[in-house]
């Protein structure tokens, strides 16, 4: 895996928090997706059931789980 900084989406920050994601195979063929904002973000907040469903998340699979 490599990241590497993307001019165009660090400008829109944080207005916008956009991805790309790029996957090359080693048969040449490549395959790239942009994805626009973020669930939660202000483009696309969450719902009730969102804010419900991630408080009912055990901590193992949230990105808050309190330091030990």
């Amino acid at each position: 895996m490599t990241v590497r900084p993307n001019a165009e989406f660090r400008a829109r920050y944080p207005r916008a928090l956009n991805a790309r994601v790029t996957i090359k195979f080693e048969d040449g063929r490549v395959f790239s997706k942009v994805h626009v904002g973020f669930e939660g973000g202000l483009d696309n907040p969450f719902t009730w059931e969102n804010h419900r469903a991630f408080h009912r998340m055990p901590y193992q699979h949230r990105s808050d789980t309190p330091a030990s």
